[in-house]
């Protein structure tokens, strides 16, 4: 399953509304409980796991897509968004080259 598509399932909200950018106060639904609830879903689909500190780094959909494409998981096609945000109308590599440097 696509990550855009878990968020969406998670949050309960559309698909179209979940781009890379979006961060928790922007999506509705997106509160510290479901942001737990978000974790553990995508450990179980990509089997994966996250620790404590790499959870509070998860801060946009597209940190998510980041984290998971490092851990060799295959999150489907990132969208761009007009909402703002560091992740915002990033190509996948970008992210990642970031998270090298440590400046996510």
């Amino acid at each position: 399953m696509e990550l855009t598509a878990i968020v969406a399932d998670v949050l309960g909200i559309a698909p179209e509304r979940v781009v890379d950018s979006a961060r928790p106060g922007e999506l509705e639904n997106w509160d510290s409980v479901r942001h737990v609830h978000l974790i553990m879903r995508l450990e179980k689909q990509y089997g994966v796991s996250f620790d404590y500190a790499e959870m509070t780094r998860l801060t946009s959909v597209g940190d998510i897509r980041s984290a998971l494409r490092e851990k060799g998981a295959d999150t489907g096609v990132a969208r761009g968004g007009e909402t703002g945000g560091r992740s915002g109308g990033e190509s996948g590599a970008e992210p990642t080259a970031r998270a090298e440097n440590g400046n996510v």
